[in-house]
């Protein structure tokens, strides 16, 4: 004891003055502080997780209303009868079919699907080669070429889910959407034709739910 005495009696006192400023005060405001900003990172974490988790669980049950949605409008487009049978018939002229669209086509696709807020467009195509190009009408002819048609193909399912990137040539950038792809072979008897439904889910949507939670990141 005496020798520590005389140890800090030794010391002068700028360096005592050093040494009470260090473990009386710098010390115990350093660690204080450490602990607190800690508590705050951690509080900050979970409150993000807890954020991306709310984001996450909204997007899946939007996303799950989404397909449920497609898939039943398909099943309307797979198991109607008169859309098959109009997709067999050959039109002698295009006034032939034109008149066909606004009496059946309009009504059976481009109508049905404004009950489907994420449907973002939904297209019949068939090599029927006496049809229009139209909204909703499309010719396999140029589409052969397309992944979803050789996807489609390939697999030995009738419906397929099918991630799509297109480049959109009015806005200069690239638009992502959902299809649901839906192969119409149900009535062997109207199989002159190849038939196939595509319907495109509105991808924009989960960015927007991202952007309206505050959540910064690209989807």
């Amino acid at each position: 004891m005496g020798k520590l005495m005389l140890f800090i009696n030794s010391i002068k006192v700028k360096h005592k003055l050093f040494m009470i400023y260090l473990f009386c005060i710098f010390l115990p405001f350093f660690i204080i502080n450490s602990i607190f900003l800690d508590l705050i990172s951690k509080n900050f974490r979970s409150h993000e997780i807890q954020n991306l988790n709310h984001m996450l669980t909204k997007m899946d049950g939007m996303l799950t209303t989404s397909i449920d949605d497609a898939v039943r409008l398909s099943h309307k487009f797979y198991s109607s009868r008169p859309l098959y049978e109009a997709l067999d018939t050959e039109y002698e002229t295009d006034m032939h079919f034109v008149v066909a669209y606004y009496d059946f086509y309009r009504l059976a696709i481009i109508d049905n699907t404004t009950y489907y807020n994420q449907v973002l467009q939904v297209n019949i195509y068939t090599d029927n080669m006496t049809m229009i190009n139209s909204n909703g009408i499309k010719k396999l002819d140029s589409h052969h070429q397309y992944p979803w048609y050789t996807e489609i193909q390939q697999s030995s399912q009738s419906i397929l889910l099918y991630p799509n990137v297109t480049y959109n040539n009015v806005y200069k950038t690239n638009q992502k959407f959902v299809s649901i792809i839906r192969k119409l072979d149900q009535y062997s008897q109207f199989s002159k034709y190849q038939k196939l439904a595509k319907i495109d889910l509105n991808y924009s949507i989960f960015s927007e739910l991202a952007e309206t939670l505050n959540y910064n990141s690209t989807l």
